[in-house]
């Protein structure tokens, strides 16, 4: 590679998904203007009168705009340069030739062929606006598209560029290859030819979908509806700028399943549950496991359910929504039913006049309205989360304890049903108290109308039941009477 000296300190490397595109812009205020006659706009053309004035296209360059959101980018044919600064500015120009200027020395003066193959990629210019002092100042990637990557003009750590740790060059390669289709979806220009990606792509998401058909354990990325939409936006794709950014963005959305399976990797993931760099769950304390059984095994099953589709820290967007989905139902039985102990508790309170029923009825009604309360909070936290993957892998982050995992979180997902059940038991017993109070009272009202007369029937009963034991040859002394109270007579 070059030597760090022959590019100025003042060129940064950088990557695609590291864009400022998506930072806050300020477009200037609308006014008032002139129509002119017959309506003949160019939109081409400079236009003087702008929140922010500009020229038309410079000479050399070309315009495009991103199929999906719109924003322009400029791709110059001779000079192979590609960027999203508006060089409709003449300074904006000015600047982002002169950037080239210098990596075009680097590239045609070096020795090295691997520098001088370079001459036949984009290359990406982005200016660095806090030091417009030097108008050598700029952020660069170069685009390769034969072979799907990006590279730079010196050798730089992963690290430095934002990317995450790497296994071996396999690994590598595939995250380039992810920054390159992110680059491809970010500015499509319509002159590349991918129509080899895009029969690559559909074959790929055939066997997607087949395997997420026929497989619990996929590891596809999308269901197999999604995937069928995808290949039949691919074939409705006409246009060559629509379907490259297509294929870029379908791909730059599957390279990344791809990199976190280890895809083409000696310990490549076959099936989602495998785990493959180590990051077992954590194990159950007995703490927890009482705890859990305090809760009706509720924490348990959840705790089941979170890791099953948080294996090694990986979740896929329908199993995320799966998820949400099948809480928010859960806690909305969970609330029908506190309803239901709500108002029963209610009703027997008005009636009861036992302290110990009035104790057990307003201990179930504060377990009642504390799982009301927290089911309607989970629901309406959950319907606010976000629907997609990265929503739920940066929820899931955030509830991690170390040692713990997501214990913590399945027993708060279990307290709206928790506190129903004893709630429940509480109430039962409280009718069980009144029903046995009842009954006793009864039995005594029933006593004390007879008298003595029952006494007679129960000794009636009791000399029978000798009768039947001593035909029966029991030895009703031995019964009867103790063994240190009986006398003992010798032959």
């Amino acid at each position: 590679m070059v030597q760090t000296s022959l590019l100025p300190s003042t060129f940064e490397e950088r990557i695609p998904s590291g864009s400022r595109r998506y930072d806050d812009k300020h477009a200037g205020y609308p006014k008032k203007r002139q129509i002119a006659i017959a309506g003949c706009l160019n939109p081409l053309a400079g236009d003087d009168e702008a929140a922010h004035p500009y020229t038309a296209v410079p000479d050399g360059w070309a315009e495009f705009t991103n199929p999906s959101e719109g924003q322009p980018f400029f791709y110059h044919q001779e000079h192979k340069i590609i960027t999203d600064a508006y060089i409709r500015f003449p300074r904006v120009q000015s600047r982002i030739l002169a950037c080239y200027a210098r990596i075009a020395e680097v590239i045609t003066t070096s020795h090295d062929d691997a520098i001088n193959r370079l001459i036949d990629m984009d290359v990406y210019i982005e200016l660095v606006d806090d030091r417009p002092s030097n108008p050598e100042s700029c952020k660069y990637y170069l685009v390769d598209h034969s072979r799907l990557t990006i590279c730079f003009l010196r050798q730089v750590s992963t690290s430095t560029l934002g990317l995450p740790d790497v296994r071996n060059n396999i690994h590598l390669e595939h995250v380039l290859m992810g920054e390159y289709w992110t680059h491809c979806e970010y500015m499509p220009r319509p002159d590349v030819d991918m129509s080899v990606s895009a029969k690559k792509l559909q074959g790929h998401l055939a066997a997607l979908m087949i395997d997420n058909i026929s497989s619990e354990g996929s590891t596809s990325p999308f269901t197999p509806e999604e995937c069928k939409n995808y290949l039949k936006g691919l074939e409705n794709a006409t246009l060559p700028q629509v379907l490259n950014w297509s294929v870029a963005r379908i791909n730059s959305l599957l390279i990344q399943s791809q990199i976190v399976n280890l895809f083409g990797e000696e310990c490549a993931r076959p099936d989602r549950t495998v785990v493959v760099t180590g990051q077992h769950a954590s194990h159950r304390s007995p703490a927890y496991l009482r705890y859990s059984k305090a809760m009706f095994e509720g924490p348990s099953i959840h705790l089941d359910k979170l890791e099953h589709i948080w294996v090694e820290r990986i979740i896929y967007t329908h199993h995320w929504r799966k998820l949400v989905t099948d809480l928010i139902e859960e806690w909305t039985g969970a609330l029908a039913a506190a309803g239901v102990v709500w108002v029963t508790d209610a009703i027997l309170l008005s009636t009861a006049s036992s302290l110990m029923v009035i104790l057990l009825l307003a201990a179930s009604s504060a377990s009642v309205v504390f799982g009301g309360m927290k089911g309607v909070f989970l629901i309406r936290s959950h319907r606010a989360m976000g629907k997609y993957a990265a929503h739920g892998c940066q929820f899931l982050q955030s509830k991690e304890e170390y040692g713990k995992g997501l214990q913590s979180l399945s027993i708060e997902y279990s307290y709206p049903w928790a506190c129903v059940l004893w709630s429940g038991c509480l109430t039962s017993l409280a009718v069980l108290w009144i029903l046995g109070s009842s009954l006793l009272g009864t039995v005594a009202n029933v006593v004390s109308t007879v008298g003595y007369g029952p006494s007679y029937v129960a000794v009636t009963m009791l000399l029978g039941l000798a009768a039947w034991a001593y035909g029966k040859g029991y030895d009703l002394k031995s019964i009867c009477v103790p063994s240190r109270f009986q006398i003992h007579r010798s032959r």
